[in-house]
């Protein structure tokens, strides 16, 4: 089988989604299934390649609005000559990651024309959120034509979590199952074990006694970046340390506003293997929010064995499914953040089953070798639907 994934950010840009697609595709090429990936183009970054996965990238022209945030396809000589290219083969099956990007709407279209079936992916639970009101309003419209338009053209909508399946009734889709966020346990276990020997409190200057909470992931607003650094300065022990490990709009303002600080450290983006033994070492992972689909950082978090703190969206409670599991805030306030710092530092033993709990909620549901299956399985069969449906008509 020919899978197709039109995902408008790839590697090697690092997020949620972006890791997504690269562990569904890698996993599909290592099944057997020719595999490959349109995407918006970078800099320095071939147009055109087939990587050691044995998955074929066509990156195609496109300017990066939004600090990057939102890719806008240019139709040019260069659009047209690696289109020809893709026409050329032969597709089971089209999967587009989200609804909002003009990628994703290309994507359909394509589909459509050339009569191949498509499957939509949903990564969210809440709208863009670009700066400014009249921009979000008009966000807001364009949005919901987008999820108007693909819902006239793709029949088959599946969310990230269940979160994100009753996001997708705002626009009145039907999600027709989940298709789980997941980490690949086996590579991350192996990482910790080839890593044992590194210490971030010592690498940061920091006492080993030093409590460190942990935010991983794009410095954006609507993450609760502003929120949680607040909270951080309203904790009486100053023994505390948050730790901020991403890239994103706001890196250069936070490093300046917090240059020297002893209590706010900005590493900008650390490569996985050390991000994973970051995780491992910190004493509470807190993602506090405003919109999320299932995050791959509180997956990766829990199974690298830390404690956490999130804010009530998309598929949170789906991994912090009790108070034993996890903190789930009941809103983005510093306050509420705050507190619930306090609680997790202070009670080390709920940390620690917590933490536990997390590991092997994980590894049972949330395992790439789990997640795959479903997925190459739901694929088939919508590819089989649509050749039966030819068949007949």
């Amino acid at each position: 089988m020919t899978i197709c994934f039109f995902s408008a950010q790839y590697l090697p840009m690092s997020g949620g989604v972006e890791r997504y697609t690269y562990n569904l595709a890698k996993r599909s090429s290592q099944a057997g299934n020719h595999v490959i990936i349109v995407t918006s183009a970078l800099p320095n970054v071939k147009d055109h390649e087939v990587t050691e996965d044995g998955i074929e990238i066509f990156r195609l022209p496109a300017r990066l609005l939004m600090a990057g945030r939102f890719p806008v396809p240019q139709w040019n000589r260069k659009h047209k000559a690696l289109m020809k290219q893709l026409n050329n083969r032969e597709i089971d099956i089209v999967l587009i990651m989200n609804h909002f990007y003009l990628l994703s709407l290309f994507a359909a279209y394509w589909a459509k024309r050339r009569n191949i079936p498509m499957l939509l992916i949903e990564h969210g639970s809440g709208h863009l959120v670009p700066e400014g009101k009249i921009a979000q309003w008009i966000g807001h419209i364009y949005e919901h034509f987008a999820a108007w338009y693909l819902s006239r053209i793709c029949e088959h909508f599946y969310g990230v979590s269940k979160g994100v399946c009753t996001w997708l009734k705002h626009f009145r889709i039907q999600a027709k199952g989940v298709l789980y966020n997941a980490v690949d346990m086996a590579f991350i276990e192996r990482v910790l074990a080839e890593r044992y020997s590194v210490n971030w409190r010592n690498d940061l200057g920091l006492k080993q006694e030093t409590k460190l909470v942990l935010y991983a992931g794009r410095l954006i607003p609507e993450k609760g970046i502003r929120e949680l650094i607040s909270a951080i300065d309203m904790l009486s022990d100053q023994n505390t340390v948050l730790v901020l490990a991403g890239d994103g709009p706001m890196f250069e303002r936070l490093r300046q506003e917090h240059a020297g600080s002893a209590r706010i450290k900005i590493l900008g983006r650390v490569e996985y293997d050390a991000l994973l033994t970051l995780y491992k070492q910190a004493d509470v992972f807190c993602l506090p929010s405003y919109s999320e689909g299932f995050p791959t950082t509180l997956l990766e978090a829990a199974a690298c064995g830390c404690a956490q703190i999130a804010s009530d969206v998309g598929g949170v409670r789906e991994l912090i499914c009790s108070e034993e599991h996890g903190i789930v805030l009941q809103s983005v306030s510093a306050e509420i953040i705050a507190d619930a710092i306090s609680f997790a530092l202070q009670n080390e033993v709920w940390r620690k089953k917590s933490a536990e709990l997390l590991r092997r909620q994980v590894a049972e549901n949330f395992d790439w070798p789990v997640v795959s299956k479903k997925f190459l399985l739901t694929a088939s069969a919508v590819a089989a639907q649509q050749r039966l449906s030819n068949k007949h008509n």
